[in-house]
């Protein structure tokens, strides 16, 4: 599978608050797999089995779910038993065999899954759980509700063992019969997690109950009023709240399934911020149905609803297109993108100061008369811009790299739309110089740059993160890199206004035969006259002090053997008390 080019850290100094970068991506069919150095021998043999219907990385954990009957997982357990490695687990599996795409629009059906650790999962399975675990080998996983796989025909290899999901040892033969899986009732989840977790209560509850009577009941302008900010301003866009409701949300599929099954919840600093739904749509001539979701969220405001605001009928026909695309009936045409799509790039002022925001815009046009499909992702990451400062020479990306989700989206003839908004580049890339600088957008794929801008940049104060980033690239020792960036402070509820700032120090690869080298990670900030009480720090790591840019948290592994004096450095240049 495809990846996001992550840079080979060896030692570094880190400045953050945010300890994991979420990266992910999936591939419908048979798409051709890149094979990963830490998979053991024998393993793209059986990832490359016919019957792969859909595949899923993120952080390291890859997953490869396959279609079949029992011939063809036998031939599967034969491959699978090839594998070089010192264990090899049946997992039997008794959850529903289902699996939702990354992008939430599609549900596909599956008969066995190879789970294969690698990178940065895998890192952390050894830590957790050491060298020697199991659970840092390939598994395959079957599952019990499958209606062409018979277990009781299934041809055993001598050196696969098979368990239950909690590791205990069981034989084919002698399982006890698992209940055919169901759909969920109306009102019922089908989630595992705690109960408490799974009943809204307290406000989320009454504004989800207020929302469906508003609906229920006609009054679609109170439902508005429920909803979030992001609904609330496309709604402006139409000419009544009714209008809006018609054209955007399957209201008689919502109405008819009170109180609806939650289908998953996001948390943030241990608090839930987020409950997910979906309603089920049916097209005509299509066999299976397509799966609408909407939310209810925590907002500065309290709880709203939130959902996506395409017009349901153009939402219906990008769905069909994302299966047909999935099942590798439509591929998109390179060469129309690049002919039929405009890319521009928007500045919010004429001209921009150091150590100020300074933030574009970034808008998409489809200039063909045919719709168009293209890869949404995280634009903003990995290098996105061209910038080009006073004196001809390139501006360097300084911000860390990140791993990225990437789906399907579409966009209509003569449509625009909107890819970025307030994006602001010198967080970036370090502008601290005034002069004239050009900036381009050069992150899309396939590749359609967009235009150049060139606008004056004026004299200014320093943030405190490009003085902090000036602080130690003086005290950084040769061979080292330094990238940066900022995280916003999540609170209970809602993001603070001060982030903290992010920073790292990577040394360059050690000779030959020295070893990996060595991690240390900072975190400062934001300003405050008491350490951060974050939950994560205190865990993971150790309290340096406060320097006028906010306290200072350190986790390290004796980096003393790349860079002698890392402590008295950085507490110098950081004024560290």
């Amino acid at each position: 599978m495809k990846r996001s080019n992550i840079l080979p850290i060896v030692s570094m100094v880190v400045v953050l608050i945010s300890p994991v970068f979420a990266l992910a991506r999936d591939d419908f069919g048979d798409m051709l797999v890149v094979p990963n150095s830490d998979w053991p021998q024998g393993t793209v043999t059986a990832v490359e089995s016919p019957g792969r219907v859909y595949s899923v990385w993120v952080n390291g954990d890859e997953r490869f779910y396959f279609h079949g009957d029992t011939k063809a997982f036998n031939l599967f357990l034969k491959k699978f038993a090839a594998i070089e490695m010192p264990v090899h687990r049946l997992i039997l599996e008794k959850r529903f065999n289902q699996v939702k795409s990354l992008d939430g629009r599609m549900s596909l059906r599956y008969d066995w899954l190879l789970r294969v650790p690698s990178g940065i999962y895998l890192d952390k399975l050894t830590r957790d759980n050491g060298g020697d675990s199991n659970e840092i080998h390939p598994s395959l996983l079957v599952s019990m509700h499958s209606n062409r796989i018979d277990l009781n025909d299934v041809v055993l290899p001598p050196n696969v063992q098979v368990m239950l999901p909690d590791g205990k040892p069981v034989s084919l033969p002698h399982l006890s019969p698992v209940e055919p899986a169901m759909e969920q009732p109306s009102g019922q989840t089908p989630l595992t997690a705690g109960k408490k977790e799974l009943e809204l209560c307290g406000e989320s509850q009454t504004v989800l109950a207020d929302f469906y009577d508003a609906l229920s009941t006609g009054r679609e302008l109170k439902a508005l009023l429920l909803c979030s900010k992001n609904v609330q301003t496309k709604a402006a866009e139409y000419d009544s709240a009714h209008d809006f409701f018609a054209d955007v949300v399957p209201v008689k599929k919502l109405t008819q399934s009170y109180p609806p099954s939650i289908r998953g919840l996001s948390k943030r600093s241990g608090r839930i911020v987020r409950y997910n739904f979906e309603a089920r749509l049916t097209v005509p001539d299509e066999q299976e149905s397509f799966e609408w979701s909407w939310s209810i969220v925590r907002e500065p405001a309290g709880w709203a609803v939130d959902f996506e605001t395409k017009p349901l009928k153009l939402w219906l026909k990008h769905a069909v297109m994302a299966r047909m695309a999935a099942n590798d009936k439509f591929r998109q045409d390179p060469a129309k993108l690049r002919v039929g799509l405009k890319i521009t790039l928007i500045p919010q002022a004429r001209e921009y100061v150091v150590g100020k925001p300074m933030l574009f815009d970034i808008e998409m046009k489809n200039t063909s008369d045919e719709t168009l499909m293209y890869m949404k992702t995280s634009w903003m990451v990995n290098n996105p811009m061209r910038v080009t400062g006073p004196d001809g020479n390139d501006v360097p990306y300084i911000d860390s790299s990140y791993q990225t989700m990437v789906g399907s989206e579409f966009i209509e003839p003569g449509q625009t739309i909107k890819l970025v908004d307030n994006y602001d580049v010198r967080l970036q890339y370090h502008i601290i110089k005034p002069g004239r600088y050009a900036f381009q957008f050069t992150d899309f794929r396939p590749e359609i740059p967009s235009n150049v801008v060139e606008i004056e940049v004026k004299q200014g104060q320093l943030s405190d993160l490009e003085i902090i980033t000036e602080k130690l690239r003086e005290v950084l020792p040769d061979g080292w890199t330094l990238t940066r960036s900022q995280r916003p402070q999540r609170g209970d509820d809602i993001e603070s206004d001060t982030p903290y700032v992010v920073v790292h120090m990577i040394s360059e690869r050690g000779k030959k035969g020295k070893g990996p080298g060595i991690e240390l990670i900072m975190l400062i900030g934001p300003p405050s006259d008491d350490k951060v009480t974050d939950e994560w720090m205190e865990e993971e790591l150790k309290y340096w002090g406060q320097s006028k840019f906010g306290p200072v948290y350190v986790m390290s592994s004796n980096p003393q053997q790349l860079w002698l004096t890392y402590q008295q450095d950085i507490w110098s240049a950081l004024d560290i008390e």
